[in-house]
């Protein structure tokens, strides 16, 4: 009895490391060949032009993500940031994206209710009856994100096309006036 256990060991060692070997040379044969290191676009995950779903028959996901998913990944990406569970990073328009500047845990709170805010713009009519424009600041709130920015590595591994997350940016998009607002990354190894 004891032969056999020993055999049967011996034997689940043999494909064992066989299979672990043969992945590894599987591994090895793919090699990365990257496309791009940087590509940077955006993502609507809010669609409220319903009109435009309708006209073209489209599915109810096209540029829209159900509501419970949408809820647990903006508490991510807002709550978590602004609590400092989760660390930022300053958006820089004419940044290489080399490396982030963090923005410190304690500052944040400050960013969003001194410095960062939307201005809206109405038109009015004066007592003259001419158009003047005001304006006024909102605050920034969870539920303005509308899209998301990332930014990515491409490449081929083997015959498969990748994609690689390297950070997201939520854009905060204003109803009246669809002002487009990105005020900082968060990198996506972050995201948990």
């Amino acid at each position: 009895m004891k032969k056999i256990a020993f055999l049967g060991l011996i034997a689940f060692l043999a494909i064992g490391t066989y299979s672990c070997s043969s992945t590894e040379a599987e591994t090895e044969t793919k090699e990365k060949e990257v496309i791009t290191k940087k590509i940077m676009y955006d993502v609507p995950i809010v669609n409220s032009d319903i009109v435009t779903e309708e006209d073209y028959e489209q599915d109810w996901f096209w540029n829209n993500m159900p509501e419970s998913d949408l809820d647990r990944l903006l508490t991510k990406l807002y709550d978590n940031v602004i609590s400092g569970e989760t660390q930022a990073y300053l958006y820089d328009v004419t940044g290489d994206y080399e490396e982030f500047e963090k923005i410190p845990k304690e500052d944040f709170v400050e960013y969003f209710e001194e410095e960062w805010f939307i201005y809206e713009t109405i038109q009015e009519t004066d007592e003259a009856g001419n158009l003047i424009d005001i304006s006024f600041k909102l605050p920034l709130e969870k539920k303005q994100i509308k899209e998301l920015r990332f930014l990515e590595e491409w490449y081929y591994e083997g015959d498969e096309f990748c994609k690689r997350v390297v950070a997201v940016a939520p854009v905060f998009v204003t109803d009246v006036s669809q002002n487009m607002n990105i005020l900082y990354w968060v990198d996506i190894k972050d995201v948990n």
